[in-house]
């Protein structure tokens, strides 16, 4: 018998989440000998769960989406399959984003002053409850494993990414060859998955979501949920498309030639990229 009963995934996902994070502050600030780790406990304790609950969901959305079981084949055949349609992957992953988001990336993004930013917080709250939505109704199933796994897929190396973010870690992956290597394949991959993810991929499939919200408000039956469908959809397309252009952005300076002679101006183009990317 499960003891949090059907929403046993939200609670698990949650706790687990919270749990390892107050592990991971208090072995970086008490238990560990005195080490760089001892700067930003909260922010290594964050990317410490981040990690494997991406590679987890980004297993389980990925699973879904391209590899589909014969029921999942036949809920995606139509628009009240696609909406109305229950899923087992779309609703544990539905209710691992709400719990981990409740839990532990919300409360951790508005305390911790390393993780902020009204973008960043925006977005949480937005995914939260877009998935508070499908999971109660129920509603999407079948695209939940697309936005809550496959597209988590960019953000993998973007983990490593930030802790070796100038304003954190950036100055030991300068100073060791190897994790500076490390560093700049990171910064690559996330730039190259994110722009095919989440720049491409993202509003390809939302266009498929914003088509079925149509077709279901022309119906006269239901109102409230696909307008927050389309609401959280356009709003999270328009955040990727604003990330995205910054990383093109960074990507053209990263490969630009020195605009001038004494390579001045390269170099504090060097340093934006850093920042950023």
């Amino acid at each position: 018998m499960e003891p949090f009963g059907a929403n046993s995934a939200l609670y698990v996902t949650g706790l687990v989440c919270l749990g390892s994070h107050l592990i991971g502050v208090l072995l970086f600030k008490r238990i560990l000998p005195d080490g760089a780790w001892r700067r930003h406990p909260q922010f290594l304790a964050h990317q410490m769960v981040a990690l494997p609950l991406m590679l987890v969901c980004a297993y389980i959305g990925c699973s879904a989406w391209f590899w589909p079981s014969p029921e999942e084949r036949v809920a995606a055949s139509t628009v009240d399959g696609r909406v109305h349609g229950v899923t087992a992957s779309g609703e544990l992953l539905a209710r691992v984003v709400i719990g981990a988001q409740l839990f532990w990336d919300i409360p951790t993004t508005a305390l911790v002053p390393a993780l902020y930013s009204q973008l960043m917080m925006g977005h949480h709250v937005g995914l939260t409850i877009i998935a508070v939505v499908c999971s109660v109704t129920p509603w999407v199933h079948h695209y939940v494993p697309f936005f809550a796994g496959v597209i988590e897929v960019s953000a993998v190396p973007l983990v490593i990414v930030d802790i070796f973010h100038p304003t954190r870690y950036g100055d030991l992956a300068e100073g060791s060859a190897v994790l500076g290597a490390i560093n700049m394949a990171c910064r690559v991959l996330f730039a190259l998955l994110f722009l095919l993810f989440r720049g491409l991929y993202f509003p390809f499939v939302i266009c498929f979501v914003l088509r079925d919200m149509v077709a279901v408000m022309t119906q006269g039956t239901e109102i409230v949920a696909p307008m927050i469908t389309v609401a959280c959809g356009v709003s999270m397309t328009l955040l990727q498309f604003f990330w995205g252009a910054l990383i093109v952005k960074q990507l053209k300076k990263l490969l630009a030639p020195p605009p001038d002679s004494d390579g001045s101006r390269y170099a504090q183009h060097q340093e934006e990229v850093k920042v950023l990317i």
